[in-house]
């Protein structure tokens, strides 16, 4: 009877023993990872490797975490979905979010940024300061893109001119692109040049002038830091850089960095994102220094942005915020220095993994960095609409159609007029 009772014992717990190992097993089988959506507009091989090496990294950490990555995307696609359900539960954003704040669109990152004791210090500030509004945090700093001068050491060489310096002005500039202007093969059209004049709205900003002063509602691009800028770029644009036409033999009709890839200009005003397609062709021999002074003496420094952003709308905050934590933490930031697709918000990352050569002298992204004030896009709500009239008329005077008094006077009548409605 002993052993009977014994033997049912035994049968009873190896029945249990075998139950909870069953439901263990299917537990562990049944459990599911969070999965995030993250989309990103970039779409260059080195963009999307940059990318794919973080979301990576991050999964190994944090495997109860799976990231769905969708690279190429587009802005007005992420604000389509955000209408919807299918808004993505982080994506990567730039030129301001003021927007997006005003749609109640962003999730507020204050508490996440106690609870997970990011020091906000780490960043650059002004990039910071540039995604805080009413003191709240609605975007975590990802990249800060200060412009520098590259230029091609070789096409120096050749016409037996100095490099650019630090002490450049705009004046040293000029006189030294005029000399690279040439018609290198006698078909009558010049096929060599001295640069390209970039964003022409940061050299109104960096010689202290501004299109639109936002707290008055008025257009200010008649003012003489202003106008002195537009008469520069006009006589710049006429005897350094290609026109339309010339520009046509060119596989980058939108003026991008094909002509200096080529050899066909000696310089060009870049942007940091842009360093990594410089640093990617290994026979260029290159480097880089600040923009040239202006004519008041005084550098102000222009700076484009990028951040990581969580929508509002995802079941999945507090993840969310750890995969963006990481983005744009130590790790991430090292990686994505290492990528040279934008200056990383994280300062360490910026002066060791980014500055690497080549070229020689990255540190003037860096210091640009450090004293940049003026961001390329006003933080203020559908600012483009504001800036329709200038890029219209400016394109006029480009080619030749008006003068600078013509585009100046058309530019404020315009533009005050749309101001008129502004809240």
């Amino acid at each position: 009877m002993f052993r009977t009772k014994k033997l049912s014992v035994l049968v009873v717990l190896f029945v249990v023993a075998v139950f909870f190992m069953v439901g263990c097993s299917k537990a562990k089988t049944g459990s599911r990872k969070v999965v995030l959506r993250y989309e990103n507009a970039e779409s260059t091989v080195t963009q999307i490797k940059i990318m794919k090496q973080i979301c990576d990294e991050f999964m190994k950490e944090n495997p109860d975490i799976e990231i769905k990555l969708t690279y190429a995307t587009t802005q007005e696609k992420i604000i389509t979905e955000m209408a919807g359900d299918v808004c993505p539960d982080v994506f990567f954003w730039w030129n301001g979010v003021t927007d997006l704040i005003n749609r109640d669109a962003l999730l507020p990152l204050n508490d996440y940024v106690k609870k997970y004791k990011i020091d906000k210090n780490q960043y650059f500030k002004g990039l910071v300061d540039y995604y805080t509004y009413k003191d709240e945090l609605y975007s975590m700093p990802l990249q800060l893109n200060t412009w520098c001068l590259a230029y091609n050491k070789t096409m120096f060489d050749k016409e037996k001119l100095p490099y650019p310096t630090d002490k450049w002005t705009w004046k040293d500039y000029y006189e030294s692109s005029k000399k690279f202007c040439k018609d290198t093969n006698g078909d009558g059209i010049r096929d060599q040049f001295g640069s390209s004049a970039g964003n022409t709205e940061m050299w109104i900003y960096m010689n202290g002038g501004k299109i639109v002063d936002f707290d008055k509602k008025k257009c200010v691009i008649d003012s003489k830091s202003s106008r002195e800028a537009l008469e520069y770029l006009v006589k710049f644009r006429k005897d350094c850089a290609p026109t339309r036409a010339e520009a046509s033999s060119f596989s980058d009709l939108k003026m991008g960095i094909s002509p200096f890839l080529s050899g066909k200009m000696a310089m060009q005003v870049t942007p940091a994102w842009q360093v990594s397609a410089f640093a990617a062709k290994k026979d260029l021999v290159w480097d880089v220094v600040p923009l040239p002074i202006p004519p008041n003496g005084k550098r102000i420094v222009v700076f484009g942005e990028g951040g990581m952003c969580i929508s509002k709308k995802t079941k999945y905050p507090d993840e969310a915020f750890r995969f963006v934590a990481f983005y744009c933490g130590k790790r991430g930031m090292e990686l994505f220095g290492e990528g040279k697709n934008g200056i990383p918000a994280l300062k360490s990352a910026a002066k060791t993994v980014f500055i690497t050569p080549p070229p020689d002298s990255m540190k003037y992204y860096v210091e640009a960095a450090e004293s940049a004030t003026v961001p390329i896009a006003p933080k203020v709500e559908s600012y483009t609409k504001y800036f329709q009239p200038y890029e219209k008329y400016n394109e006029l005077l480009f080619i030749g159609n008006i003068n600078v008094d013509e585009c100046v006077k058309a530019i404020v009548k315009d533009t005050d007029a749309l101001l008129k409605g502004a809240k």
